[in-house]
């Protein structure tokens, strides 16, 4: 039936209306999410200015440092010029020789430290997908395949075994300090303090059992967690005058295998379901069990001290978040028989494979790129280890004593 005309005029009114409604409604969310933006870019300026301030006062901490070592050094040179006038040795000269260990831990290093971000959610357990204000409509992000890396060096030393040992498998290893890597030796019950520089062997200590893995507790102590026959432990190893020296032990009723510290306490996988938490003197807190753990190996901490990352033989990569207490897996996972992961200061997971030879790097995003295969000379990878000064990854085969070095750019 036809609309009257003023039927139709009323109609036309309310469409005039409605269209003045959406209008309001389209601006207000505009100027919303305009004044969203607009604030976040001003806090994150300020937070920028506390980051260069922070860098500053930093900065002048070093320059006090080094203008203390410079007193100390005239003061050295005071004195042995008063000795020789003492010993009126006419044909003395003196000479001044730098220390070439600064310039060398210098010449490592690209930046004063690290900026952080620091954030509240799951990696694992997000969606790549963006809520817009404006009728709250996901919108896919296009997904980049890009590298977000260029492999620009690939190094291979040999670590010299002591005792004419022919055979080993460092399974695991961790940096201390400026200078210095351990290296855990599972075939030989051995450790080894190596220089990073020269890959010279500076200690060695041989131990009660077949370790496992080794994490720092300081740059004076680690833990390394040892099996042997039915009996499994943690084992505390200080470090005093570039020396390795067994301390105290923890013996626990499971397995211990992954270990990590966090605010002074222990959190240990067990090759079965579970994370066990102890205090550093081994009193029981806590046990976290999960389907998604079927052989827990090791695990490592998140930058912002919020997730635990553990591999699983079986499952490949797990997220745990310590807040609520829950367990997530990496989908569409390209693992075959993980060992060991490592994190970077930019939230890059770096997991060895053993079975398909080669180390994966997983980012944040959850895309999965190849950093060493076969092709390079790997084979049955084992421990991995980013050293957040030079930006390097370190990485060792099983039943070799060889580590390869790889130097990374971020693109």
């Amino acid at each position: 039936m036809p609309l009257s005309h003023t039927h139709k005029t009323l109609f036309y009114r309310r469409l005039r209306s409605n269209e003045f409604i959406c209008s309001r409604r389209m601006s207000k969310h505009l100027k919303s999410d305009s004044a969203r933006r607009k604030d976040m870019s001003n806090r994150l300026n300020i937070q920028k200015d506390m980051c260069v301030k922070a860098i500053d006062t930093y900065k002048d901490e070093l320059n006090k440092r080094i203008e203390t070592l410079k007193k100390s050094t005239i003061a050295q040179l005071d004195e042995r010029i008063k000795c020789l006038k003492a010993s009126e040795k006419d044909s003395a000269e003196i000479k001044f020789e730098k220390n070439d260990d600064i310039k060398e831990l210098l010449d490592t290093i690209s930046t004063l430290g690290t900026c952080l971000i620091s954030s509240t959610h799951d990696e694992f357990d997000d969606t790549d997908e963006i809520e817009e204000d404006i009728g709250c409509q996901p919108c896919k992000v296009k997904e980049d395949v890009r590298q977000p890396f260029k492999v620009t060096k690939v190094e291979k030393h040999t670590v010299p075994l002591v005792d004419s040992k022919q055979l080993c498998s460092f399974t695991s290893c961790v940096i201390i300090g400026q200078k210095y890597i351990l290296l855990v030796d599972n075939t030989n019950n051995m450790m080894y303090m190596i220089d990073k520089f020269s890959y010279v062997v500076k200690s060695w200590l041989e131990l009660s059992g077949s370790p496992w893995f080794i994490t720092k507790v300081n740059d004076t102590k680690v833990i390394v967690s040892i099996v042997e026959g039915n009996e499994s432990w943690l084992q505390f190893i200080d470090i005093e005058n570039d020396s390795l020296k067994e301390a105290n032990k923890l013996t626990m009723s499971h397995w211990c295998i992954g270990v990590i510290v966090l605010k002074d306490q222990l959190f240990v996988t067990d090759l079965e379901s579970s994370i066990h938490v102890y205090t550093l003197q081994g009193k029981f807190c806590q046990k976290y069990e999960s389907k998604l753990l079927s052989c827990p190996l090791q695990i490592c901490l998140s930058r912002t001290k919020q997730f635990i990352y553990i591999v699983d033989r079986n499952k490949g990569l797990v997220s745990f978040n310590i807040k609520n207490s829950s367990f997530h897996q990496l989908d569409k996972m390209n693992f075959s028989e993980c060992w060991d992961v490592t994190i970077d200061d930019i939230g890059n997971k770096y997991v060895s494979d053993s079975s398909a030879h080669k180390v994966i790097i997983v980012t944040p995003k959850k895309k999965q790129f190849e950093i060493l295969t076969e092709k390079d000379g790997l084979k049955q990878p084992k421990a991995v280890c980013y050293d957040s000064i030079n930006g390097k990854l370190y990485v060792t085969c099983n039943h070799s004593n060889e580590l390869f070095i790889v130097s990374m750019q971020q693109l």
